[in-house]
């Protein structure tokens, strides 16, 4: 039976969900359906890739993972690309050059949604590559995808500025800094990390019981971004943080 998983804009108060999945399974009914999540923002590319990319990469290879957000900006077409063994599927919005901006991405057209349906382009994809056909094989490769541009850290001598780029459903705040960019730049040295009016001297291994209930502490969760949260509250609601607030990181020296 063939995984895919769904992540969409569609919300989850209307009926938009339940008719996804009726229709694709009225195509298919070897398909299992696994949400990710249905409560991206509209507007909110960068959050969407983060969740899927994050999401997807908890399951096996294969299975087939399927994102939606602003479906019909772009060039009005289903993108799809094969990843370790995982299929992606996407519109050409330039979401998956934010899910994986380190890749050098061959992408595929499925086909154009004036001409077929969301539906019946995702059960094609899952079709022939159930019966071994890759996707080179019966889809054109695309070169002129739309491509967005996942925002870095700046840094200038001894100052590193970052910068919120997503805040999770437990109202924690995560920044645009993989732990691996921060232990170069950072390295022996002692540091400070300054949000607006707060700061912080230390990263938390995890922010149960390692601090006063209600203190924040910055810690990298487990995909390995660095995040600013609070034991028992809202972190960006009581800090102040929002997609866009600038933290600056400042190397001590030593």
């Amino acid at each position: 039976m063939a995984l895919l998983t769904l992540t969409t804009d569609y919300g989850y108060k209307d009926y938009d969900v339940a008719a996804l999945k009726g229709q694709l399974l009225q195509r298919n009914k070897d398909i299992r359906l696994i949400d990710i999540s249905h409560g991206i923002d509209t507007n909110d590319l960068i959050g969407a890739a983060y969740t899927s990319r994050q999401g997807s990469a908890n399951f096996p290879s294969p299975s087939y993972h399927l994102t939606v957000v602003k479906q019909h900006e772009g060039k009005n077409r289903l993108l799809a690309m094969d990843y370790e063994g995982k299929v992606y599927m996407f519109p050409d919005n330039g979401i998956i050059s934010l899910m994986f901006p380190e890749t050098d991405l061959a992408i595929y057209e499925v086909g154009r949604f004036e001409d077929h349906s969301l539906f019946d382009l995702v059960n094609k994809v899952i079709v022939e590559q159930e019966a071994g056909r890759k996707l080179e094989d019966w889809c054109k490769q695309s070169h002129g995808f739309k491509q967005s541009i996942f925002g870095q850290p700046a840094i200038q001598d001894n100052i590193m500025r970052a910068m919120v780029f997503f805040v999770d459903s437990k109202n924690n705040a995560v920044l645009n800094i993989h732990r691996d960019k921060f232990e170069d730049f950072i390295g022996e040295n002692a540091f400070e990390i300054t949000f607006l009016r707060y700061n912080a001297t230390r990263i938390h291994e995890r922010y149960d019981g390692e601090g006063a209930q209600g203190r924040h502490v910055c810690r990298f969760n487990d995909a390995g971004y660095l995040e600013i949260s609070i034991y028992g509250g809202n972190a960006a609601g009581l800090l102040g943080l929002q997609y866009g607030t600038t933290v600056v990181i400042e190397r001590k020296s030593s």
